[in-house]
Protein backbone atom coordinates (compact mmCIF):
# COMPACT_ATOMS: atom_id res chain seq x y z
CA UNK A 1 0.00 0.00 0.00
CA UNK A 2 1.53 3.28 -1.07
CA UNK A 3 2.17 5.89 1.62
CA UNK A 4 2.07 8.85 -0.75
CA UNK A 5 0.06 10.04 -3.71
CA UNK A 6 0.40 12.98 -6.04
CA UNK A 7 -1.62 16.09 -5.24
CA UNK A 8 -4.14 15.59 -8.03
CA UNK A 9 -4.93 12.04 -6.98
CA UNK A 10 -5.15 13.07 -3.34
CA UNK A 11 -7.58 15.90 -4.05
CA UNK A 12 -9.74 13.58 -6.14
CA UNK A 13 -9.77 10.95 -3.38
CA UNK A 14 -10.72 13.51 -0.76
CA UNK A 15 -13.57 14.86 -2.89
CA UNK A 16 -14.83 11.34 -3.54
CA UNK A 17 -14.59 10.52 0.16
CA UNK A 18 -16.50 13.64 1.15
CA UNK A 19 -19.27 13.43 -1.46
CA UNK A 20 -19.83 9.70 -1.85
CA UNK A 21 -20.51 8.38 1.66
CA UNK A 22 -24.21 7.64 1.78
CA UNK A 23 -25.24 5.88 4.97
CA UNK A 24 -28.19 4.15 6.58
CA UNK A 25 -28.75 1.64 9.34
CA UNK A 26 -29.65 -1.76 7.92
CA UNK A 27 -29.97 -5.24 9.35
CA UNK A 28 -26.72 -6.31 7.71
CA UNK A 29 -24.69 -3.33 8.87
CA UNK A 30 -24.00 0.32 8.16
CA UNK A 31 -23.83 0.97 4.42
CA UNK A 32 -21.56 3.51 2.80
CA UNK A 33 -19.68 4.13 -0.41
CA UNK A 34 -16.02 3.28 -0.08
CA UNK A 35 -13.52 6.15 -0.31
CA UNK A 36 -11.11 5.75 -3.20
CA UNK A 37 -7.97 5.83 -1.10
CA UNK A 38 -5.36 3.73 0.63
CA UNK A 39 -7.55 3.96 3.75
CA UNK A 40 -10.21 1.81 2.09
CA UNK A 41 -7.53 -0.74 1.26
CA UNK A 42 -6.42 -0.76 4.90
CA UNK A 43 -9.96 -1.45 6.08
CA UNK A 44 -10.32 -4.32 3.63
CA UNK A 45 -7.01 -5.84 4.69
CA UNK A 46 -7.41 -5.44 8.45
CA UNK A 47 -11.12 -6.19 8.66
CA UNK A 48 -11.65 -9.08 11.07
CA UNK A 49 -13.24 -10.02 14.36
CA UNK A 50 -12.03 -7.48 16.91
CA UNK A 51 -11.44 -8.97 20.33
CA UNK A 52 -10.11 -7.56 23.56
CA UNK A 53 -6.37 -8.02 23.80
CA UNK A 54 -5.91 -9.73 27.14
CA UNK A 55 -2.53 -9.56 28.87
CA UNK A 56 -0.95 -8.24 25.70
CA UNK A 57 1.99 -5.88 25.98
CA UNK A 58 1.28 -2.37 24.74
CA UNK A 59 4.25 -2.59 22.42
CA UNK A 60 2.75 -5.50 20.46
CA UNK A 61 -0.61 -4.13 19.32
CA UNK A 62 -1.45 -1.17 17.09
CA UNK A 63 -3.76 1.20 18.97
CA UNK A 64 -5.65 1.98 15.75
CA UNK A 65 -6.32 -1.34 13.99
CA UNK A 66 -5.62 -3.68 16.97
CA UNK A 67 -3.36 -5.91 14.92
CA UNK A 68 -0.25 -7.41 16.48
CA UNK A 69 1.45 -7.91 13.10
CA UNK A 70 3.86 -5.48 11.44
CA UNK A 71 6.45 -5.63 8.70
CA UNK A 72 9.29 -3.60 7.28
CA UNK A 73 7.03 -1.54 5.03
CA UNK A 74 4.49 -0.85 7.77
CA UNK A 75 6.32 -1.06 11.10
CA UNK A 76 5.19 -0.24 14.60
CA UNK A 77 6.11 3.24 15.83
CA UNK A 78 5.94 4.28 19.50
CA UNK A 79 5.28 7.68 21.04
CA UNK A 80 8.22 8.51 23.28
CA UNK A 81 5.99 10.25 25.82
CA UNK A 82 2.70 8.36 26.21
CA UNK A 83 3.95 5.07 24.76
CA UNK A 84 1.12 4.34 22.32
CA UNK A 85 1.96 1.96 19.51
CA UNK A 86 0.72 2.57 15.96
CA UNK A 87 1.40 1.28 12.51
CA UNK A 88 3.01 3.78 10.21
CA UNK A 89 0.13 3.52 7.73
CA UNK A 90 -2.59 3.53 10.39
CA UNK A 91 -1.36 6.81 11.88
CA UNK A 92 -0.65 8.59 8.61
CA UNK A 93 1.17 11.93 8.58
CA UNK A 94 3.92 12.51 9.57
CA UNK A 95 4.94 8.84 9.81
CA UNK A 96 3.98 8.05 6.21
CA UNK A 97 6.33 10.82 5.09
CA UNK A 98 9.25 9.85 7.31
CA UNK A 99 9.71 7.95 10.55
CA UNK A 100 11.91 10.04 12.88
CA UNK A 101 15.28 8.51 13.61
CA UNK A 102 15.29 9.70 17.21
CA UNK A 103 12.23 10.88 19.21
CA UNK A 104 8.66 10.80 17.95
CA UNK A 105 5.68 12.31 19.78
CA UNK A 106 2.09 11.63 18.75
CA UNK A 107 0.01 14.69 17.93
CA UNK A 108 -1.63 14.90 21.36
CA UNK A 109 1.66 14.68 23.24
CA UNK A 110 3.27 17.17 20.89
CA UNK A 111 0.47 19.64 21.67
CA UNK A 112 0.33 18.78 25.41
CA UNK A 113 -3.27 17.61 25.03
CA UNK A 114 -3.07 14.28 26.84
CA UNK A 115 -6.17 15.03 28.94
CA UNK A 116 -8.42 15.86 25.99
CA UNK A 117 -11.39 13.59 25.35
CA UNK A 118 -12.28 12.05 22.01
CA UNK A 119 -15.20 13.81 20.30
CA UNK A 120 -16.86 10.44 19.58
CA UNK A 121 -16.38 8.55 22.84
CA UNK A 122 -15.53 9.19 26.53
CA UNK A 123 -12.11 7.52 26.38
CA UNK A 124 -9.16 9.87 26.86
CA UNK A 125 -6.32 7.48 26.06
CA UNK A 126 -5.27 6.37 22.59
CA UNK A 127 -4.12 7.55 19.18
CA UNK A 128 -6.05 10.69 18.26
CA UNK A 129 -5.84 13.45 15.70
CA UNK A 130 -7.44 16.84 15.26
CA UNK A 131 -10.88 17.24 13.75
CA UNK A 132 -11.85 19.97 11.30
CA UNK A 133 -13.48 21.88 14.19
CA UNK A 134 -10.30 21.55 16.29
CA UNK A 135 -11.43 18.82 18.66
CA UNK A 136 -9.71 15.44 19.05
CA UNK A 137 -10.86 12.07 17.76
CA UNK A 138 -9.54 8.52 17.98
CA UNK A 139 -8.32 7.19 14.67
CA UNK A 140 -10.07 3.92 15.53
CA UNK A 141 -13.40 5.74 16.02
CA UNK A 142 -12.89 7.54 12.73
CA UNK A 143 -12.12 4.25 10.95
CA UNK A 144 -15.38 2.54 11.87
CA UNK A 145 -18.06 5.25 12.18
CA UNK A 146 -19.36 5.18 8.58
CA UNK A 147 -20.02 8.90 8.12
CA UNK A 148 -16.66 10.06 9.43
CA UNK A 149 -13.94 10.70 6.88
CA UNK A 150 -10.43 12.08 6.58
CA UNK A 151 -10.01 15.26 4.55
CA UNK A 152 -6.54 13.96 3.70
CA UNK A 153 -7.29 10.27 3.29
CA UNK A 154 -3.75 8.87 3.24
CA UNK A 155 -2.50 11.29 5.90
CA UNK A 156 -5.46 10.48 8.20
CA UNK A 157 -6.07 14.16 8.95
CA UNK A 158 -7.97 16.27 9.65
CA UNK A 159 -10.97 14.19 10.72
CA UNK A 160 -14.35 15.48 9.52
CA UNK A 161 -17.33 14.72 11.78
CA UNK A 162 -19.83 16.98 10.04
CA UNK A 163 -21.73 14.19 8.25
CA UNK A 164 -22.61 12.14 11.34
CA UNK A 165 -26.43 11.83 11.53
CA UNK A 166 -28.34 12.82 14.64
CA UNK A 167 -29.37 9.30 15.65
CA UNK A 168 -25.76 8.37 16.47
CA UNK A 169 -25.66 10.95 19.26
CA UNK A 170 -29.00 10.06 20.86
CA UNK A 171 -28.74 6.64 22.52
CA UNK A 172 -26.67 5.45 25.48
CA UNK A 173 -23.73 3.11 25.08
CA UNK A 174 -24.71 -0.37 26.28
CA UNK A 175 -21.27 -0.78 27.89
CA UNK A 176 -20.43 2.48 29.67
CA UNK A 177 -23.97 3.86 29.88
CA UNK A 178 -22.89 7.27 28.62
CA UNK A 179 -24.92 9.30 26.14
CA UNK A 180 -21.79 11.21 25.12
CA UNK A 181 -20.37 10.75 21.64
CA UNK A 182 -21.43 8.79 18.55
CA UNK A 183 -22.46 5.16 18.70
CA UNK A 184 -22.62 2.24 16.31
CA UNK A 185 -25.75 0.10 16.06
CA UNK A 186 -25.67 -3.67 16.28
CA UNK A 187 -26.41 -5.07 12.82
CA UNK A 188 -28.60 -7.90 14.08
CA UNK A 189 -32.16 -7.19 12.98
CA UNK A 190 -33.72 -7.83 16.41
CA UNK A 191 -31.08 -6.15 18.57
CA UNK A 192 -30.60 -2.40 18.39
CA UNK A 193 -27.84 -2.17 20.99
CA UNK A 194 -25.68 0.90 20.55
CA UNK A 195 -22.07 1.26 21.62
CA UNK A 196 -19.00 3.43 21.29
CA UNK A 197 -16.32 1.93 19.08
CA UNK A 198 -13.76 2.02 21.89
CA UNK A 199 -16.15 0.48 24.43
CA UNK A 200 -17.09 -2.20 21.95
CA UNK A 201 -13.46 -3.03 21.19
CA UNK A 202 -12.99 -3.79 24.88
CA UNK A 203 -16.02 -6.08 24.91
CA UNK A 204 -15.50 -8.47 22.01
CA UNK A 205 -17.68 -6.86 19.37
CA UNK A 206 -17.44 -7.87 15.74
CA UNK A 207 -16.40 -5.31 13.11
CA UNK A 208 -15.95 -6.05 9.45
CA UNK A 209 -15.56 -4.06 6.27
CA UNK A 210 -17.33 -5.88 3.43
CA UNK A 211 -16.99 -5.11 -0.26
CA UNK A 212 -20.34 -5.66 -1.97
CA UNK A 213 -20.46 -6.18 -5.72
CA UNK A 214 -22.66 -3.65 -7.56
CA UNK A 215 -23.69 -1.98 -4.31
CA UNK A 216 -22.41 0.25 -1.54
CA UNK A 217 -19.74 -1.29 0.67
CA UNK A 218 -20.83 -2.23 4.17
CA UNK A 219 -19.43 -1.88 7.67
CA UNK A 220 -20.83 -4.73 9.74
CA UNK A 221 -20.98 -4.22 13.50
CA UNK A 222 -22.31 -6.80 15.94
CA UNK A 223 -22.64 -6.33 19.69
CA UNK A 224 -20.83 -8.69 22.07
CA UNK A 225 -23.80 -11.07 22.33
CA UNK A 226 -24.46 -11.43 18.61
CA UNK A 227 -20.76 -11.49 17.81
CA UNK A 228 -20.45 -14.51 20.09
CA UNK A 229 -23.47 -16.23 18.50
CA UNK A 230 -22.18 -15.49 15.01
CA UNK A 231 -18.77 -16.97 15.84
CA UNK A 232 -20.36 -20.08 17.36
CA UNK A 233 -22.56 -20.54 14.29
CA UNK A 234 -19.57 -20.06 12.00
CA UNK A 235 -17.52 -22.70 13.86
CA UNK A 236 -20.43 -25.15 13.67
CA UNK A 237 -20.60 -25.06 9.87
Amino acid sequence: MSSATNNAAQNSANQTNQEAKQTGAENTGETWTAPESAFADMLRESSKTIKEVVDADQDSVCNVCRSDEADEGNPFVFCDRCGICVHRECYGTPLTVKIPEDEWLCDRCEQNAQDEMCALCPVRYGAMKRTTDWRWCHLSCAMWIPEVFFRGADGREPIDLSQIPGHRWENDCCHCGSNYGAKMICGHKDCGRTFHITCGLLNNIFLEYKVVRNAADVIVALCFEHAKKWQSKKKGR
